[in-house]
């Protein structure tokens, strides 16, 4: 089984790792980075396979 690559764009620390462990919560996904910044995001958005973005709005 294929797992969901996940990016997780959040810049507030406790959220942040609050989202790593749900993630890590379920089976089926696969944290694939986390950022904090736009232009990081924005990077790892063009150099990796991503199927799931978590962002902050």
């Amino acid at each position: 089984m294929n797992k969901i690559r996940t990016l997780i764009i959040e810049d507030e620390p406790a959220i942040s790792k609050e989202l790593q462990w749900l993630v890590s919560q379920q089976e089926s996904l696969k944290l694939a980075a986390k950022t904090g910044s736009v232009a990081e995001s924005l990077q790892i958005i063009k150099n990796t396979e991503l199927d799931l973005i978590l962002m902050d709005i």
